[in-house]
């Protein structure tokens, strides 16, 4: 007979597995249809951490505006689902931890409206796998370097300039990335 503790590991098991098994069919249809966001990458927005961030402390963030990642964008697709079996047993202990006692603030980066973890990428995942609204973070906002500076998209939402750039009665024309914020 299972005690309480097999039980939640084994549902925390399962649940990673189904989780898993969704991103990576979620990855492989969006090769095919290209509407599937990937995780955002904090690398890609232009800020100087070292001038331009201030803490806003401990506070209730919504999960859903947890939308990128500081250095994890290969771990976790566009939703926060792992992609990678070695996830597994942090993100089990990670449910498993909820269940008992709860779990330390994650740490992230706020840059308009969205967030970027630093610390706490299970935490999250499991956060979104289980349809929580809010989760508690130690808040660092970062003020990107220019206001026409923005959040990055993904490399699919490329598209050709409209101004064409004359070069010896040649016309050439540059590739840019579209923000298109939904």
């Amino acid at each position: 007979m299972l005690n309480s503790q097999e039980i939640r590991k084994n549902w925390a098991i399962e649940s990673f597995r189904y989780s898993l098994w969704q991103a990576r069919k979620d990855a492989l249809l969006s090769k095919i249809w290209r509407d599937i966001p990937n995780l955002k990458n904090f690398g890609e927005v232009p800020v100087d951490l070292s001038k331009q961030r201030r803490s806003l402390g401990t506070r209730e963030i919504p999960v859903d505006k947890i939308t990128g990642t500081v250095g994890r964008q290969d771990d976790f697709d566009g939703r926060f689902r792992p992609l990678k079996n070695h996830l597994r047993d942090r993100w089990i202990n990670i449910a498993l931890s909820f269940q008992d006692a709860g779990w330390p603030p994650i740490d992230v980066f706020k840059v308009g409206e969205e967030y970027f973890v630093l610390d706490g990428h299970h935490r999250t995942s499991y956060a979104r796998n289980l349809g929580m609204a809010f989760m508690e973070a130690n808040v660092w906002e970062v003020v990107p370097e220019s206001p026409a500076a923005s959040v990055p998209t993904t490399n699919a939402a490329k598209k050709l300039s409209a101004k064409p750039e004359p070069v010896k009665g040649i016309v050439i024309y540059d590739s840019i990335e579209c923000c298109c914020l939904a």
